[in-house]
């Protein structure tokens, strides 16, 4: 199962596999900032911290298509006040691990070689 949906990417910047590249990039970029948020928020034993930084992760993955990604950042954010940070810090290297994944995606969806092909 694909962890994007290459079809809301497209749909978002009108069918243009360079502006969709842009995008993504843009998408990464901010993630590794704000799951540095997460991380400190653990670190720091700092549940509302963990909340923001999962909210914005899960905004930002759901609106790009990262649905299965932005489901995890939802149940982190739900959570964040309740769960042991043991399972928390779970949630996130889970989390942080599925991105990694999605992006080595995006990359092979959204190359040079992909343009002009059909998903």
């Amino acid at each position: 199962m694909a962890l994007i949906d290459r079809d809301t990417v497209l749909e978002i910047v009108g069918g243009d596999i360079s502006e969709a590249k842009n995008v993504i990039g843009m998408l990464f970029d901010s993630t590794r900032d704000q799951v540095l948020k997460l991380h400190a928020g653990l670190q720091g034993s700092d549940r509302k911290a963990l909340e923001e930084a999962a909210h914005q992760l899960a905004g930002a993955t759901s609106t790009c298509g990262l649905y299965e990604i932005s489901e995890h950042f939802r149940a982190l954010e739900e959570n964040a006040h309740t769960e042991s940070f043991d399972l928390l810090t779970d949630r996130v290297n889970q989390a942080d691990e599925l991105l990694r994944q999605a992006e080595a995606e995006c990359n092979d969806l959204f190359s040079d070689s992909s343009e002009g092909h059909p998903k």
